[in-house]
């Protein structure tokens, strides 16, 4: 099916003029089908899982450590925004930089594993510093997506957990590996704050450039090049990111307008990057849009058949097959949170639909599961 849904963005491309480059697409897409299923014929998901994983943390690493570095020498309380000023330094390296979203998603497939394996092993100094640096990460890329879904996530694995152990020991867990690192998180950013809105920390055009102590200039640090003048308090300060009041959406749904308004090809519609087509080069930033812009109606009901898919055998996995939460079946139930990810995360991203790190997420944990699903259908036969 989704190679059907592939091929359909082909001929849908070439009869539409849109840019052949954009046919690039098609190939990794493809690859990742092929990998895929040679993967799960020869046994190889186990280690793909954990490949994708490691491939994940070096990212997180690289783009994680740039955005700390930002945090501690700027004046700003969120990373929000900060793209691509945060990356300057690897900007000669490539442009191709993850904003403050695509982090917050990376951390949260990174999270969803350790948090998992956290409530069913014993803890230890290196796992909960990991876990707090993820959960700060999340918390202040301030992704609603990824923060309303990251709820929903903690929520579910806790009904998984419950299954199988005591109340008072889950307790316990949550209190070590989610609700300390919430308060970290919080007193790190008020710490911050009072001392940005009591000058105690100088700040020049976004930049941190000293230190106030005393109103004594001999007791206090500024970077050389600067003047030292005692400051009035401070009260444009911003914790949360600005958001638009007149629109809870960023500005997607005018491009979701334009989108249906300007498609003449309804059935088959205009190829990949088909929204950037019509748009003229802004994205659709929606799973269904960008389906419609690229395939029509027909990409569509695919996509739609493939989430409806992922609907049932993971509600039937959780809820009907009742799998408890166990390191045999850390694969699998990290995979079913994956795939509700990067499905819900196509309310405001093309998701899955195109090319990145969701759609290799996205097929990779659906073969996981469809496999998982036939096994357990075979032992209950036994």
């Amino acid at each position: 099916i989704f190679f059907s849904f592939l091929v359909l963005q082909i001929i849908s491309h070439l009869i539409s003029g849109n840019r052949l480059i954009f046919l690039y697409y098609f190939f990794p897409s493809f690859f990742l089908l092929f990998y895929f299923n040679f993967a799960a014929k020869n046994n190889l998901l186990t280690i793909s899982f954990y490949i994708s994983l490691g491939i994940l943390i070096i990212l997180f690493v690289i783009f994680g450590t740039l955005s700390l570095k930002h945090f501690f020498t700027s004046g700003d309380l969120h990373f929000y925004g900060t793209f691509p000023n945060v990356y300057k330094s690897i900007l000669a390296v490539s442009t191709n930089v993850v904003r403050s979203s695509g982090l917050s998603r990376t951390a949260l497939l990174i999270y969803i594993p350790l948090f998992l394996y956290l409530l069913i092993s014993p803890t230890s100094k290196s796992k909960l510093i990991i876990n707090f640096l993820l959960i700060f990460i999340i918390l202040l890329t301030q992704s609603r997506l990824t923060n309303i879904y990251w709820s929903i996530f903690i929520i579910f694995s806790s009904i998984f957990y419950l299954r199988s152990n005591e109340f008072f020991k889950y307790v316990k867990k949550f209190l070590i590996i989610l609700i300390i690192p919430f308060l970290i998180t919080g007193a790190v950013i008020s710490s911050k704050y009072y001392l940005l809105y009591n000058k105690i920390i100088l700040v020049d055009r976004g930049k941190i450039i000293g230190i106030k102590i005393f109103d004594d200039p001999k007791f206090s640090f500024v970077k050389e090049g600067f003047e030292y003048k005692i400051s009035t308090k401070n009260d444009d300060i911003a914790i949360v990111r600005e958001v638009d009041p007149l629109t809870y959406s960023s500005g997607r749904v005018s491009y979701w307008k334009k989108i249906l308004k300007r498609n003449d090809r309804q059935l088959t519609g205009n190829g990949y990057l088909g929204d950037r087509y019509l748009l003229k080069n802004d994205n659709a930033s929606n799973l269904m849009i960008y389906t419609y812009a690229s395939s029509g109606l027909l990409g569509s009901i695919l996509i739609i058949f493939l989430v409806l898919r992922c609907m049932f055998i993971c509600i039937e996995i959780m809820f009907i097959k009742k799998i408890n939460l166990n390191k045999k079946n850390l694969i699998p139930i990290s995979s079913i949170f994956y795939l509700g990810f990067i499905v819900f995360r196509g309310i405001g991203e093309n998701s899955l639909a195109i090319f990145s790190i969701d759609q290799i997420i996205f097929l990779q944990s659906f073969i996981i599961i469809e496999i998982f699903r036939s096994k357990l259908k075979r032992n209950e036969k036994k």
